[in-house]
């Protein structure tokens, strides 16, 4: 009988090529596509890009959002009373617990504060090319923004509950449990503490991560990962992320004041259907909206201003407008909102429920 395994050696060798190119394209491409936006303004040659993106503030404000919620899950370990409302009882009465003081300390205002700044961020591209009259082009944006964001919001997370899973399995997690169990170390808030099976194999350890990693990326019941119950945050981003992405994909060839009207109407709708992160994203997308109306309209009003030479040398007004002063109000008010205390809402002095309503 003829021997045929001769001749699909030249085929094997051809496909273990590919493959072997095709993983090492992989393994190249892979920190682009999962690395944050700012990484990637990078010139062919590899130098720098001195152009800022318009949405690079926002990357400030979610570096100082984030601190702050660092601070509020440390000092609720040590400090019972931070989440209580100032005047709600007779031992709160910190400087802490004031308003606005209190933003320092305030952990969840900082994460609805995320919500919003996703929902602009991820908005702002392609509400930009529509408004450019690139539809095609925005449309590029939702694919891409959709296949990149599970990878991007996933994948940093099993990698970090795979680290805590293997510091657990090497008891470097023994001595805070220790200290989690006692009311002196731990007077405060008690944070949720990972599975751990120091008794068993670690072959039981490691199926029970993989258990609970399935359980986290589960888009259809959002819950928290057992190993980083921090993580609840990004499943609900990934949940939210795809809402606002099929909303502005049915709203890309519809006029501005109607696309304007559409996100208005799905922060309300999403509001009264107790979905409040959806509803914060949607917001943050209406802002970007409203922010590209301004732009449009600040534009042809300066194109149609003819400054004469005379008042060249006069300088710009310093009064503020009616407009400003109604900004300034809002603002001031919507940080007085952020700064509600997390326990004892009614019961405090500076929030009592009537007044706010």
């Amino acid at each position: 009988m003829p021997d045929f395994s001769k001749a699909f050696l030249p085929l094997r060798s051809i496909t273990s090529t590919r493959l072997k190119n095709s993983a090492r394209f992989i393994i190249a491409k892979l920190p682009t596509v999962l690395a944050p936006s700012f990484l990637q303004q990078r010139n062919g040659d590899g130098s720098s890009n001195p152009k800022v993106p318009p949405t690079a503030w926002l990357d400030g404000m979610r570096g100082i959002a984030a601190f702050l919620v660092y601070i509020r899950h440390f000092g609720a370990i040590h400090h019972p009373n931070i989440q209580a409302g100032f005047g709600s009882s007779e031992s709160n009465t910190y400087i802490t617990q004031l308003p606005f003081i209190r933003l320092l300390v305030s952990g969840p205002a900082m994460v609805a504060l995320f919500f919003i700044i996703s929902g602009y961020a991820l908005s702002w591209g392609p509400l930009r090319t529509i408004h450019a009259g690139s539809v095609d082009k925005s449309f590029e944006r939702l694919s891409s923004a959709t296949f990149r964001r599970g990878m991007r919001l996933y994948l940093p997370g099993v990698i970090s509950t795979f680290i805590i899973m293997i510091c657990i399995s090497l008891g470097m997690y023994n001595r805070g449990q220790k200290a989690f169990e006692s009311d002196v170390d731990i007077p405060g808030f008690h944070e949720p503490q990972p599975p751990m099976w120091l008794k068993d194999p670690f072959s039981v350890q490691f199926w029970d991560w993989i258990r609970c990693s399935w359980a986290w990326v589960n888009i259809w019941h959002s819950t928290g990962h057992a190993y980083n119950p921090h993580l609840w945050t990004l499943s609900v981003e990934f949940r939210s992320s795809i809402a606002l992405f099929m909303a502005l994909l049915a709203l890309a060839r519809t006029r501005a004041v109607y696309r304007l009207a559409g996100l208005t109407s799905f922060v309300v709708y999403c509001y009264y259907t107790d979905a409040w992160a959806e509803w914060l994203f949607f917001a943050g997308a209406t802002l970007a909206q409203l922010k590209l109306l301004q732009d449009q309209y600040e534009s042809a009003l300066l194109g149609d201003i003819k400054l004469e030479e005379d008042d060249s040398d006069n300088g710009c007004s310093t009064s503020l407008s009616t407009l400003d002063i109604v900004r300034v109000v809002i603002f001031v008010a919507g940080l007085y909102l952020l700064s509600a205390p997390d326990n004892g809402l009614g019961k405090s002095d500076l929030y009592h429920v009537e007044i706010l309503i």
